[in-house]
């Protein structure tokens, strides 16, 4: 400090002041500080002040060894683990791989994109009775006389139809069905194909207005050429009908159009030999149309 003036005394007396004058401390003190410096301050040269009380060094020491004692121990932790206490690392076991599913063999005759089958989309129908009649890619010669026109409603799932054919008796008929079969309403395939058409004629068709029992044989054929699939045998109804049934054969044509198929229907009642005879001598006349 440079100001003099009377200062708490620096060797510590509770409630003493001491004079500095700028140099040096005066012998003097004093219980008020607002008396008059004492004559001769400083002429009596420095007071020997009390040294202040140390504190005491051996707390530091004592952590100090602390810390170098928990270093060392951490060193030698260290120093284990890397010179004699490496960890192994233990094999884990082999990943487990699930072996794929083996793929299900598919019918070579079915698609997975195979349209369902629709036994209610059929459309056009060959108008005007002739001596020949072609639909589906396929042509027959008519037979003389039969000049029944059935209703197309009855063939739904058969395109451009032509079903004509003659009475027999005052119930029955008998008759021949030719058109196509479209591939987008489920007809795929010539064997596939005459199934779906006895479900339809079961669901739609003629054969819809009862229970009937169906015994049809099936055959592999060719037409004119061309790859052919069959269905035929009688479709009776039950025991207290007073009918036998009819005989039913369908034949189903791939024709080489990849949109569709062709198809021949024809029936007539069992027991009618008459009409057994013409339908067969038509069914010698189906060509490629």
């Amino acid at each position: 400090m440079s100001v003099p003036g009377w200062y708490p005394d620096p060797s510590g007396a509770p409630g003493r002041f001491r004079h500095w004058d700028g140099a040096t401390w005066s012998a003097q003190t004093t219980d008020d500080p607002n008396i008059a410096p004492p004559l001769g301050s400083g002429a009596g040269g420095p007071v020997s002040v009390p040294p202040q009380p140390k504190r005491p060094v051996w707390p530091w020491i004592i952590g100090a060894a602390l810390a170098v004692l928990v270093l060392g121990g951490a060193m030698v932790g260290i120093w284990r683990l890397t010179a004699g206490d490496t960890p192994v690392e233990t094999p884990s076991d082999p990943p487990v791989t699930t072996p794929a599913e083996e793929p299900t063999p598919q019918d070579p005759g079915s698609s997975p994109s195979a349209a369902a089958l629709s036994c209610a989309n059929s459309y056009g129908a060959v108008g005007d009775q002739a001596d020949e009649y072609t639909s589906g890619g396929l042509s027959y010669t008519a037979v003389d006389g039969w000049g029944f026109r059935f209703d197309r409603t009855s063939w739904s799932w058969v395109d451009d139809v032509a079903a004509w054919g003659t009475l027999v008796g005052d119930d029955y008929a008998a008759g021949i069905v030719l058109g196509a079969l479209r591939t987008e309403n489920g007809f795929h395939a010539p064997d596939q194909a005459a199934e779906a058409t006895v479900e339809c004629l079961s669901t739609h068709g003629v054969f819809n207005d009862r229970d009937y029992t169906w015994e049809l044989a099936e055959e592999t054929l060719t037409v004119d050429g061309m790859a052919a699939h069959r269905l035929t045998g009688p479709v009776t109804p039950g025991p207290t009908d007073e009918y036998d049934g009819y005989q039913l054969d369908i034949v189903v044509v791939d024709t080489g159009n990849p949109n569709q198929l062709g198809v021949w229907i024809s029936f007539h009642p069992i027991g009618d030999s008459e009409s057994e005879q013409l339908i067969a001598e038509a069914f010698e006349t189906l060509h490629r149309g």
